[in-house]
């Protein structure tokens, strides 16, 4: 194998695999906050650029179900009679971030493969079949 040159030494190395994705300008406020708090708590190559729509999607749905919580806690989840209409925003809200939350791979459920998912945790039922093919084995 040669040998590196002084000049490909000192050269810096970008790993782009590790640049994490960046929230669009017309994000700002909270939604911004919850934009970046979503990208930090990945690992940077888990979004790509083409996810930045959708993670923009969440962050402001997010930031439109706590308004909306905001709002229902104050002002109560009725009124006057009649429901609040910021139970059908929050509602609304939930669905999406839901919705999203899985698109994005965010949620317990969009990581786990489901091929391998608790082949080591099941243990067989009390008078199953594979319990008494075990019992007999010992």
């Amino acid at each position: 194998m040669p040998r590196k040159s002084a000049a490909a030494l000192a050269a810096p190395v970008i790993d782009v695999s590790r640049i994490r994705v960046e929230p669009p300008s017309t994000l700002t406020g909270p939604a911004r906050a919850i934009f970046c708090a979503v990208v930090d708590s990945v690992d940077p190559s888990h979004f790509r650029a083409c996810d930045v729509p959708a993670i923009e999607a969440f962050s402001e749905a997010i930031h439109l179900a706590r308004a909306a919580a905001a709002e229902i806690a104050t002002q109560g989840a009725v009124a006057g009679g009649r429901a609040s209409p910021w139970v059908g925003i929050l509602e609304r809200a939930h669905r999406s971030v839901a919705g999203l939350g899985r698109a994005l791979r965010l949620t317990p459920h969009a990581r786990h493969d489901r091929k391998v998912a608790g082949t080591t945790t099941r243990t067989p039922a009390r008078g199953s079949i594979a319990a008494l093919l075990e019992i007999e084995s010992d």
